[in-house]
């Protein structure tokens, strides 16, 4: 019993000596004993009168639409900067100790904030998703978890996709450029992950830079850009779109196998396709987004809008040269019928018949300019509405054709 009662305080005293000989403060004991000290609310250059680098790393974990023009932006963002001051002892220099909570105010930390944003907040979900570690040699790094709504500049609308450009600009508040400057990681500073898009969305291409001739509040503060070349699906706008205008066309098209000698129903139906095709076009303008160039939608319209308009224009052109040859025929009918022996001519009459005289080249001029005037030239009503109809149906044809492959496979 003795021997048990002897060997437990040897083994006491072994462990006691040994933790006062070798142990000594963990590494994080030694960071919270130099916050419990010390307050390094200030920036480190102060002491110094220099100035410091934060460098900066990103990482998107989602990036979705929620409107024409506004795109968001979940990501989490990681500050890296050098303060000496808190520093300390280890043997391996990779070394990390994160610093708690109820000394998060006691480090200074950079006043970071999207410029150009249209809304933004900090998770805490379900504590402040926010992190603070330092190394041994006293390099700091703040995480923080943002999101942010941004307002791209679309570039195009080619059905079926866009292409936008999304700048998001961190910059800080109250830090002159001289003394605190923001820069991106040299290697590898922006990250995406697998799922960090939406099916609608495609990243083209990004570049991260610095701002230069960007001043927007008294004091020049540094600013770093991250600009990102989006591609936007909008072939959802297919059934909404391209599908009325294309039976507005097929309508205008059938209204050229109405007899020519119904001009109310033939009027009327073609006038009705024209006032669709208008009403759907500044539909159109208040649905798609307004972009730098010329939109692929806004081809089409205006397209189909021609086809349509082309339509009623046939229409007045082939009642109207029916209705000269009507007149010709009723006068040709006239004379005819108006034609006596007493007016048959001459011998002397028959003579000069192959002369050309003044008068007949004048009538012959009139006859021309008549013939150009109504554009029948050399085809009857008829046979002018036959080659309406063909080439009508032709020339649509052949846009869809050329607009698909275009728009489709080209671009």
């Amino acid at each position: 019993m003795l021997e048990n009662q002897a060997r437990v305080i040897v083994l006491l005293t072994i462990c006691v000596i040994d933790r006062s000989l070798g142990g000594g403060p963990t590494k994080w004991e030694k960071i919270n004993n130099i916050l419990n000290k010390n307050d390094f609310s200030t920036p480190p250059w102060r002491a110094k009168r220099g100035k410091s680098t934060v460098t900066m790393e990103i990482f998107f974990s989602q990036i979705r639409r929620t409107g024409v023009h506004n795109v968001e932006f979940m990501f989490n963002i990681y500050q890296t900067w050098m303060d000496t001051r808190l520093s300390y002892d280890s043997k391996n220099p990779n070394d990390i100790v994160e610093i708690s909570k109820r000394h998060w105010d006691k480090v200074w930390q950079p006043d970071l904030y999207p410029d150009n944003d249209i809304s933004s907040y900090r998770h805490d979900v379900s504590k402040v998703n926010k992190l603070m570690w330092v190394l041994p040699n006293g390099t700091v790094t703040l995480g923080l978890r943002w999101t942010t709504e941004l307002s791209c500049k679309l570039l195009t609308v080619q059905f079926p996709v866009g292409r936008s450009v999304c700048r998001i600009k961190f910059r800080t508040f109250s830090y002159r450029n001289e003394v605190l400057r923001l820069q991106w990681k040299k290697k590898r500073a922006i990250h995406f992950t697998p799922d960090s898009f939406e099916n609608d969305l495609k990243i083209v291409r990004y570049k991260g830079r610095i701002c230069t001739n960007d001043r927007v509040s008294l004091v020049r503060t540094s600013c770093a850009e991250l600009r990102l070349h989006l591609k936007m699906d909008y072939s959802s706008s297919l059934l909404r779109l391209y599908l009325p205008s294309v039976f507005v066309v097929v309508m205008a098209w059938l209204s050229f196998w109405v007899r020519r000698e119904q001009v109310a129903a033939r009027t009327s139906l073609t006038t009705l396709c024209v006032v669709s095709m208008i009403t759907e076009k500044m539909g159109v303008n208040f649905l798609m987004p307004e972009a730098a160039g010329v939109m692929a939608v806004e081809v089409w319209m205006f397209v189909c809008l021609t086809f349509v308009c082309g339509a009623l224009c046939e229409f007045i052109w082939v009642h109207t040269l029916s209705e000269f040859e009507r007149k010709a025929k009723v006068n040709g009918n006239m004379r005819h019928s108006s034609v006596t022996t007493a007016d048959l001519p001459s011998v002397a009459q028959l003579r000069n018949r192959n002369n050309v005289t003044h008068t007949d080249i004048v009538v012959a001029g009139k006859t021309w300019r008549r013939r150009c005037a109504y554009c029948g030239i050399f085809l009857k009503s008829s046979q002018l509405e036959t080659c309406a109809k063909i080439l009508y149906a032709l020339g649509f044809v052949s846009f869809q054709v050329v607009y698909w492959v275009y728009f489709l496979l080209v671009d």
